[in-house]
């Protein structure tokens, strides 16, 4: 059976799909890079669970809060909740958060109660539906690698504009910038996806038989694709792990998803300096996926 037949009868499948879950490990990333999921027939037909939407300890302050305009972690975290609410409002049928914190919060070693934590959730979710297993799908990030821009903020941007306005879009970009080239040396030997991600994706899948016939579908992460794409990372999981993995791609409606994900104003700057998230003509026509099979 050739890809391109594979890849359709995969669409069709999604399309089958009763209720989708989608682990966001950040606030940001179903609307990203799930966003055909959500906005697919009937509306509300899918859930997004954030993984890492807990509160840091007090005074807790990294470059990145500082590039997007807050004093410190936890001032940053209400107000991306409060966006979170916003960019999910209509899509989603039910959003929720973990209380386990982002990696700039911690000393970098997560403890295997972590992984746990993500696990339970997902198992909790999958009980509480009322559908069989085969119309249920998990869907987690694929481990793209991370993206560096080196091109200024745009002059001019669609939607709500960053937090403090264009005047220190430069000094914020600059910032991420020297926080993302610090996080890929770190990570020198093991590619530089977002550690975060990685984390996600691997305590699902260490668990697969724990999630009985549910469908798992991983997503290519925007904006980190731009850079390195996951096709190769997908393909070194599908050897390293034996997984039947099958490739497809859903359009997307690039004005909707523009519109929701604009009401993530404090970090779509930081995430892409270029400008390229903060306007409908600039984003992929397409989100690439793939679904994993018994």
């Amino acid at each position: 059976m050739s890809e391109s037949t594979d890849a359709g009868r995969e669409v069709n499948d999604v399309n089958r799909l009763t209720r989708i879950l989608v682990v966001s490990p950040h606030f940001d990333d179903a609307v990203l890079s799930a966003w055909a999921l959500l906005d697919r027939e009937p509306a509300g037909a899918a859930d997004v669970l954030t993984v890492f939407g807990g509160l840091p300890a007090a005074g807790k302050s990294t470059v990145a809060d500082a590039a997007c305009g807050f004093r410190d972690g936890i001032e940053a975290i209400h107000a991306r909740r409060e966006e979170d609410d916003r960019a999910l409002a209509g899509v989603a049928a039910r959003h929720w958060w973990l209380p386990l914190v982002d990696l700039q919060y911690t000393t970098g070693q997560r403890d295997v109660s972590d992984a746990e934590a993500i696990v339970r959730a997902v198992t909790s979710w999958i009980r509480e539906q009322d559908s069989p297993e085969k119309d249920l799908a998990i869907a987690i990030p694929a481990g793209s690698g991370a993206h560096v821009s080196r091109t200024p903020p745009p002059s001019v941007t669609s939607g709500a504009r960053p937090v403090g306005g264009r005047a220190l879009a430069w000094l914020r970009a600059l910032k991420h910038r020297a926080y993302v080239r610090k996080r890929r040396k770190a990570l020198a030997g093991r590619g530089p996806a977002h550690p975060d991600h990685l984390f996600v994706r691997d305590a699902i899948l260490e668990s697969l038989n724990r999630l009985g016939g549910v469908r798992v579908i991983l997503y290519n992460e925007l904006p980190y694709l731009w850079s390195v794409a996951a096709d190769g990372e997908v393909a070194r999981l599908s050897a390293a792990r034996g997984l039947n993995v099958s490739p497809f791609e859903l359009p997307v409606d690039r004005d909707r998803k523009q519109h929701h994900l604009r009401e993530y104003a404090s970090q779509l700057s930081a995430l892409d300096p270029s400008g390229r998230l903060h306007q409908a003509a600039t984003l992929p026509y397409t989100e690439r996926y793939w679904t994993i099979r018994p």
